[in-house]
């Protein structure tokens, strides 16, 4: 798998530079939970970590069927943050609590010492953006 190779290659270049995969929002992207876990298996000693996107899952949910609690389920250990933002109908981006995105499974899942990034879309009103935020610590903390 050339990816391994590059990350060990990256590792040696940059040891102490943090790293994180994400799944990718295609259906045709290298990484599904199957070939993430293989690559883990192939790359384990080098500390790779996984990022969460959420509306990237549920993208991926729409058009594979991949559940979003499979990446948690099995990469939750190893998460080292989360980009965060809703997804309803096709549409990415989405102020939280406006799309399907199963918070709870999220916080049951989520480490609580990972960085945590709000994603926002530039058409987001200021207004938007402080209600995100409370929406978020609403649906995120224990």
């Amino acid at each position: 798998m050339h990816l391994a190779a590059f990350l060990h290659q990256l590792r040696r270049q940059a040891p102490g530079l943090a790293v994180a995969l994400l799944p990718d929002p295609s259906p045709a992207g290298l990484l599904n939970p199957q070939r993430f876990a293989l690559l883990q298996e192939e790359i384990g000693t080098l500390k790779i970590g996984y990022w969460h996107d959420s509306g990237t899952v549920e993208t991926r949910f729409m058009a594979t069927g991949e559940a979003p609690g499979a990446w948690l389920d099995t990469f939750s250990n190893i998460m080292q943050g989360s980009t965060l933002h809703d997804f309803s109908g096709g549409t990415t981006m989405l102020p939280p609590g406006l799309g399907q995105v199963d918070w709870a499974l999220l916080r049951e899942y989520m480490p609580r010492a990972v960085t945590q990034v709000l994603a926002a879309a530039p058409s987001y009103p200021g207004a938007v953006l402080a209600e995100c935020r409370s929406e978020l610590e609403s649906r995120l903390k224990p």
